[in-house]
């Protein structure tokens, strides 16, 4: 199917919104589950018929952070209602908590967020509470999350 777009013309106006989110990005640490490593001080001996003298082993927990950017919205204009009305008959009944956070991250930090369980920022800690939404111009280039501050 044809475009009205040239290829060159579609790359510029990625660009500008890659340079919207540059701009407006900030850095937020994550933290993945910890590797476990098990050292073994003994490598005579055999785990399967149990000779020799059973090893003596450490487990070492090994943490898994770092930090990417993001674009991050707060929660603070609660005067309109965002997804309900009570004049129209609407199926759509969300309820959004309270101090939940907007983040939007690109590829890279979506990525990072498949697997990660803590989000730290602002001086606060946060969990992801919702599933990942893609969007972009023209593929999926951007990635929003929404988040809960947790204790």
């Amino acid at each position: 199917m044809p475009s009205f777009l040239t290829d060159s013309e579609k790359s510029a106006m990625q660009s500008v919104f890659q340079d919207l989110h540059d701009t407006f990005a900030r850095p937020i640490y994550y933290y993945k589950e910890a590797k476990k490593v098990v050292l073994s001080t003994n490598p005579k001996f055999n785990s399967i018929y149990q000779q020799n003298i059973a090893p003596k082993q450490t487990v070492q927990r090994i943490v898994q952070s770092g930090s990417f950017n993001a674009r991050i919205q707060y929660d603070t204009d609660r005067s309109e209602a965002m997804f309900e009305d009570s004049s129209v008959d609407s199926q759509l009944k969300i309820t959004m908590p309270d101090g939940y956070v907007r983040i939007k991250v690109d590829s890279d930090g979506h990525e990072i967020l498949k697997n990660a369980k803590r989000l730290e920022f602002d001086e606060r800690r946060f969990s992801i509470e919702s599933d990942v939404r893609p969007h972009g111009l023209f593929t999926p280039n951007y990635y929003t999350y929404f988040l809960l501050p947790t204790s």
